[in-house]
């Protein structure tokens, strides 16, 4: 295990700025991931701390241990890739054992540790196997194990889970989850899928035009989020606008809407009478006696769930409802706001 400190990281390319003072604190053995589109800067991070890749400015400390002058060989970090670059020629075995043969570890220690391994990835009675032989899956856990099998400071994950199927890859979340907790591991993770980082981080760093633009954990991630962008990027968010008429305490407040007042929480300090966006999650709403007035616009089969789309004045916002529920177009309905999960965000086009 190892505590990796990130500070003020800053690369460029030619002149176009890739990261831009990234600072990052990863707990020893804590899982954080980097979320973001593509382009917002997660992977140069990635490859900055693997090495490599030289950053521009900034330090990055392993343990308080400065590494910026070693080679991705001598930082001792395990490192799996979206295309798994495994040795075509190389059996599972070998693959493996790649990085012990390379660091001269015993023939017998070498043989123990890889079968360990093979096991934990259920990888056993492969071993004889060649890449081509596998499917994407088995070739994803062969790249696991060769990064495991070194027993790293820390493992980096970039992407790892984008050429597998939607199956695959929710099967995978808990093979890394579960692999990373056994071996209690520091690890570094890369995706653009949310899902997969609310499923697996300790902490979310959403990255944002090369920088941070909120950590926290994935549950303050979801329903705290500091602006639009964090929150679009976490999930499904509708928007209305409100404007404060009360502080009711404890970060509550009191909001007019298009569709009457509710209830919402928001950040400590906020007055009377200031406009801001209230986000609210499709599950955050639900057909009552008393809140907001909405008319339904539209309405999607999906199996589990229609999906709705609601008009509050001129603003559409999302609602899930039971697969059974009937409700004609045009119906006016009244939506119950779960305060806990309502959360007021900056109106940036508010004057």
């Amino acid at each position: 295990m190892a505590q990796i400190e990130i500070a003020g990281l800053r690369k460029a390319y030619n002149g176009a700025v890739a990261i831009d003072g990234v600072d990052l604190n990863v707990a020893s053995g804590s899982f954080v991931t980097l979320l973001g589109p593509s382009g917002c800067g997660k992977t140069t991070t990635l490859r900055c701390l693997a090495g490599f890749i030289t950053p521009d400015a900034g330090a990055i400390r392993v343990e308080g241990r400065d590494i910026m002058g070693l080679g991705p060989e001598g930082r001792d970090f395990g490192v799996v890739f979206q295309n798994y670059a495994l040795f075509p020629h190389l059996s599972v075995f070998d693959n493996v054992a790649y990085g012990l043969q390379a660091r001269r570890v015993p023939k017998a220690e070498i043989a123990a540790r890889v079968a360990e391994v093979l096991g934990l990835v259920q990888l056993g009675h492969l071993k004889d196997r060649l890449p081509r032989a596998l499917s994407g899956g088995q070739q994803q856990r062969v790249a696991l194990a060769r990064a495991l099998v070194i027993r790293p400071q820390a493992l980096l994950l970039d992407e790892p889970l984008a050429n597998l199927d939607a199956k695959l890859r929710f099967e995978m979340r808990w093979l890394i989850r579960e692999l990373q907790r056994k071996a209690g591991i520091t690890a570094l993770y890369v995706t653009h899928d949310q899902a997969e980082a609310m499923a697996l981080s300790d902490q979310v760093a959403v990255m944002k035009q090369g920088r941070i633009a909120q950590l926290g954990s994935p549950r303050d991630i979801y329903q705290r989020p500091r602006e639009r962008y964090v929150a679009e990027f976490t999930g499904e968010a509708s928007y209305l606008k409100a404007r404060i008429a009360e502080a009711v305490g404890n970060g509550r407040y009191r909001v007019a809407t298009a569709g009457g007042e509710v209830i919402a929480n928001g950040p400590a300090g906020l007055a009377a009478g200031s406009r801001h966006l209230l986000l609210l999650r499709p599950e955050a709403l639900q057909p009552g006696a008393a809140g907001l007035r909405a008319t339904l616009q539209g309405r999607f089969f999906v199996g589990s769930a229609q999906h709705c789309e609601m008009r509050i004045g001129d603003e559409v916002i999302k609602l899930y409802l039971p697969p059974q529920a009937e409700l004609g177009e045009g119906a006016a309905v009244t939506l119950a706001v779960d305060q806990d999960a309502a959360w007021l965000l900056p109106d940036e086009a508010a004057p």
